[in-house]
Parts: structure tokens; sequence; C-alpha cells
């Protein structure tokens, strides 16, 4: 299956996830957990057939990191791959923080630019 070149768009989303009991520590920017949230995000945005397509971050890279409130910015490079073909889809952005009504919940905002 060959894979379109997507035009440029912004998706922003933000999700709300569970954090593990005691202490909350804010996963960092490569973390398995956060990784799978961004993922997540970006296949329910883009309707994308969980069997025929996968997305994968690289290039994953701290931008900023709050120390005060534990926040991570992250970077990465987002790529779209069927059985046949790995494509860069865009460069995507996320930012992970705590829940500020739940401390054992974060939350995760991503912004995804398509490239043409």
């Amino acid at each position: 299956m060959h894979l379109a070149t997507p035009a440029v768009t912004l998706i922003t989303i933000t999700l709300v996830i569970g954090g593990c009991s005691g202490l909350p520590e804010v996963p960092g920017c490569a973390d398995d957990s956060a990784k799978k949230s961004v993922i997540n995000i970006v296949k329910r945005s883009e309707e994308a057939p969980a069997d025929e397509f996968r997305f994968e971050l690289d290039y994953i890279k701290v931008t900023d990191r709050n120390e005060r409130t534990g926040a991570y910015s992250c970077n990465a490079q987002l790529y779209i791959a069927s059985r046949d073909e790995r494509i860069r889809y865009g460069n995507i952005e996320y930012t992970i923080s705590e829940s500020a009504e739940d401390s054992s919940r974060f939350i995760v905002e991503v912004n995804v630019t398509h490239r043409r």
C-alpha cells in the first residue's frame, strides 16, 4: 500500500491520563507511557485504521522542563508506516504536566504539524 503525503495541518488535542499511586512524577518525553499516549491521541485524531498503519515517534527531545511544576515540553518527528514503507508524517510537539485537580493524573497536550 502506498502512503500519500499529507498536507500541512495543525492538530491540538489534550488527554488526561492516570499516574501511579504515591508521589506523582510527571513522565518524561521518551517515557513509554508518554509515547503511547501521544500516539493514541494522534491515531484518534487521524482516524487511521490500526491494522493498516502504525505511528512512530523518533528523534525525541526535551525542549523545556519546568523545575517548579515538573512539566515537560517535547519535540519529535512523527512517522506513519505500513508494511511496505515509512514516511515522515510531520513534526510533533507535546507537553506533559500534572493535573491541577488530581495530582495522580497527568495531562498530555499534542500539536502536530503535517508536512507537505
